[in-house]
């Protein structure tokens, strides 16, 4: 995987061929794409006695096809193994998959251990596209990804283990990856040369970034208080009991009425003139 090329790449030029009526040209389409070529060509969705002809000729690739169609489970371990820098032997053997179906997936659907090395790629081509409606513990397709990618393979074990992130790490994956984020935003401000029609914009977008860095410093820290105080009130426990003592009830205090106001307002000057001349 190039830049600003998707992880199936060799997947979507066969389907591009097919679709233009057009044949593979050796000196740009490699084996896997000639192979994925042909047997598109063939595939009949509707048709399964087409459908277990390819499964016969095309073992590998057939398998490969239905791992990538599946989303019960094994393609996102897999592919959080390659972003993990696990090898096709060792996620073979933990899966219990075969070794070559697992090598041709790769190539075929998630060619990226070559720019594993180069994280503004990665996050371009694989984690920001599957940023899909936020980031949710649960999402496979990008958090387990994100987790393997950022962390390591104990990382993404411990969350399949678990069943959940801990607010901790998470806190600290949704860090690093909007620190990367800024990192890009950063580079791209400092390569756009101002002038008269862009120096608005620029001034917008630097106070939004001001902004987005001084909320990344308040918000470093409240996962973890957050986790922290959840957890000490989970190990307190109450309980309410019914008391026996009574209340005594007091007598309500009553105000006099509207019209004897002023009566007792006359009755308290005259009460106060008598005491001065006396």
């Amino acid at each position: 995987m190039k830049f600003n090329q998707s992880p199936r790449w060799r997947w979507l030029r066969a389907k591009e061929l097919i679709d233009k009526q057009l044949s593979p040209r050796r000196s740009r389409d490699d084996t896997y794409v000639r192979r994925a070529w042909r047997y598109l060509r063939r595939y009949r969705p509707d048709d399964p006695r087409i459908e277990e002809a390819l499964a016969t000729e095309y073992p590998d690739l057939h398998q490969a096809k239905c791992l990538f169609d599946d989303v019960a489970g094994s393609r996102w371990v897999f592919e959080a193994g390659v972003m993990a820098k696990q090898t096709v032997e060792f996620m073979a053997e933990y899966l219990n998959a075969d070794s070559k179906v697992l090598e041709t997936y790769e190539n075929m659907f998630f060619d990226v251990r070559d720019a594993l090395e180069h994280k503004g790629c990665i996050h371009a081509n694989v984690l920001i596209p599957a940023l899909v409606g936020g980031v949710r513990a649960t999402d496979p397709d990008f958090m387990w990804k994100l987790v393997a990618y950022e962390g390591d393979w104990e990382a993404a074990k411990s969350v399949w283990e678990i069943g959940d992130i801990s607010p901790v790490a998470m806190d600290f994956i949704v860090r690093t990856f909007r620190e990367q984020v800024m990192k890009v935003a950063r580079n791209a401000a400092f390569f756009t040369v101002p002038n008269n029609f862009n120096n608005v914009d620029l001034i917008g977008k630097g106070i939004d970034m001001l902004r987005l860095e001084a909320e990344s410093d308040s918000l470093r820290g409240a996962d973890q208080s957050e986790a922290s105080i959840s957890a000490l009130l989970d190990a307190v426990t109450l309980s309410a009991r019914k008391t026996t003592d009574r209340i005594e009830q007091v007598e309500p205090r009553r105000l006099p009425e509207a019209s004897r106001i002023f009566d007792l307002k006359n009755a308290k000057v005259e009460s106060a003139e008598k005491e001065s001349k006396e």
